[in-house]
């Protein structure tokens, strides 16, 4: 394929919207553990919007009436994976999702800090 043809196809990587809530304040530049009985791997929150996993990128948003949910929705296939933090937002667990898998996670680094959480895997 041409070099135009993958910019026209390419997703834009700039933040989708500013981050106001507490948890889309410590969501974006943070990387989490993706466990789960189908596959384990991370998800990188890399930008107020976006995230990229080892398989591709996505977009995410917060969900319904609290700010410790989040709807995930791959750009790369067709599953949705709506994720609820912990009150110290150190860890989430799967809720709602369209796939056969309920991942967990947990914080694993944060980019702003440059450090691990503190305490670190509960």
């Amino acid at each position: 394929m041409n070099e135009p043809a993958l910019r026209v196809r390419a997703p834009s990587f700039s933040p989708r919207f500013t981050a106001t809530t507490t948890l889309e304040r410590r969501l974006s530049s943070t990387l989490w553990s993706w466990r789960g009985a189908s596959w384990s791997g991370f998800i990188d929150f890399r930008e107020p919007g976006i995230y990229m996993t080892h398989w591709g990128y996505g977009e995410w948003r917060l969900e319904g009436t609290t700010d410790r949910v989040v709807m995930l929705r791959n750009g790369y296939d067709p599953f949705q994976f709506e994720l609820t933090f912990d009150d110290e937002l150190l860890s989430f667990r799967c809720t709602r999702t369209n796939h056969s898998d309920r991942p967990v996670g947990d914080l694993l680094f944060d980019y702003a800090t440059q450090a691990p959480p503190a305490p670190f895997w509960r």
